[in-house]
């Protein structure tokens, strides 16, 4: 169950800022915001004959699996680009290129060849060069961000870390399982005696477990594996008081927070991911897998398909949402596009503050203060339609969480998960378009 911050109020100075200005202001005691989501019609990406499946999606680029009868292949779309091309064609009977993930320039994929161990390859979606990882892989453990790949090795049970273009591999950890990853953060299932998820952090070394039974009841077991976005890890898990079946869980390993996004979902493996604060998952609560979104501010679920088929595998980048959708008989790629009213989106930003201050990740009441005069006034300028105005009070936001960072008056992770979400903002705005 969500954690609510209640009765934290932020009383603002005057700000000084040109465009910035003018304006006190003082918040009522702060709740999550009641978010204005704005669904766009459901698109097909691609309806070709046969199955696709195993979508991901990074920035403009949508990657997926089409299975034919003996092989398979990995297949690519760029948005405002080209059209589907192949990125890796099965070129024999019983060779399948299987399960794409993609990360910025570069996607991860499996081969898996008949009487042969599965191979995990990347290729450069631009250059087209291909780095082979390793071999003796087990079901698709593994993931990518950015030239950084995580895979399980199943020959002697280790999660691996390589770094690309250079094919240079380090071991994270020995004894574990499914791992994902965020920037620095690696999370594995360890399947030592002592069981549980645990975080790796790439730049300090240090090992934090994450004891999911003491945070959601004893008995808790761990489904689904984990997916990772900043410090925010999304998981399924039977919680031992809801009975027997699948509960979407999340956990924020900076704050200690955590969610029960979906209770009940009956969601495995590759059904469900994350971004920031929003959670897309699939879940046969209407009778047939459909695709919902949920919001970790404000814990509001929102319906993105409503069909009597199966619509399953969903996965988010930014504001776009792709999965795999069989409402023609066949399993096409489909997409779509949300949208969060902006004056809404500042007031999540002010509760993401105030929650800061209340666990300590912002250290004083000065800091979170001087911070939100920047929301105020963006507000304002959204209010009086100067939208350039808006998108500088933003940047000036940015700067000011920066600079407190490197001060040590904000923690690197409450600083990097406020300055993601006001750049979602800013996309939001077009703050960045010529």
């Amino acid at each position: 169950m969500r954690v609510r911050l209640n009765h934290i109020f932020i009383v603002l100075a005057l700000a000084t800022l040109v465009g910035c200005h003018d304006r006190d202001w003082q918040i009522d005691p702060v709740e999550p915001p009641l978010l204005s989501v704005v669904i766009q019609p459901e698109d097909p990406i691609s309806t070709l004959p046969d199955r696709e499946i195993r979508p991901d999606i990074s920035g403009d680029w949508v990657v997926w699996q089409i299975a034919h009868w003996t092989t398979s292949d990995i297949l690519g779309y760029q948005f405002d680009g080209v059209g589907a091309t192949t990125i890796r064609a099965g070129t024999y009977t019983n060779h399948f290129a299987t399960a794409p993930r993609v990360s910025g320039d570069w996607v991860a994929y499996e081969v898996v060849a008949g009487g042969q161990a599965d191979t995990l390859y990347a290729q450069h979606l631009y250059t087209g060069d291909v780095v082979e990882i390793g071999a003796s892989l087990s079901g698709f453990q593994y993931d990518i961000d950015g030239d950084h790949v995580v895979w399980r090795d199943l020959a002697n049970a280790s999660v691996n870390l390589t770094q690309l273009p250079s094919g240079a591999t380090e071991l994270i950890a020995t004894n574990a399982t499914v791992p994902a990853i965020s920037g620095n953060l690696v999370v594995y299932n360890d399947i030592s005696p002592a069981g549980c998820l645990s975080v790796y952090d790439l730049s300090t070394g240090a090992i934090t477990p994450i004891e999911f039974w003491d945070i959601f009841g004893s008995g808790s077991i761990l489904h689904g594996a984990p997916v990772i976005s900043g410090n925010r890890i999304l998981f399924s898990i039977d919680i031992a008081s809801t009975g027997p079946n699948m509960d979407l869980v999340a956990y924020d390993v900076a704050t200690g927070e955590s969610w029960v996004v979906a209770p009940e979902t009956h969601t495995n493996q590759g059904q469900y991911d994350i971004v920031a604060d929003w959670v897309v998952y699939s879940h046969s609560l209407s009778g047939s897998y459909n695709v919902y979104l949920f919001d970790l501010v404000s814990a509001e679920t929102t319906e993105i398909t409503d069909e009597p088929t199966a619509e399953e595998h969903p996965r988010l980048s930014g504001k776009r949402i792709v999965w795999s959708d069989n409402r023609n008989g066949n399993y096409d790629i489909f997409y779509t596009e949300f949208s969060v009213d902006p004056i809404d989106a500042i007031e999540a930003i002010r509760v993401m503050i105030a929650g800061y201050l209340s666990d300590g990740s912002i250290k004083n009441f000065g800091t979170a203060n001087s911070s939100t005069q920047f929301l105020n006034q963006a507000e304002i300028r959204i209010g009086d339609e100067k939208i350039a105005l808006a998108c500088g009070c933003l940047d000036h936001f940015v700067q000011h969480v920066a600079d407190k960072m490197s001060g040590g008056h904000i923690t690197d992770a409450a600083g990097q998960a406020l300055i993601e979400a006001t750049e979602s903002e800013q996309t939001t705005l077009g703050c960045n378009t010529p």
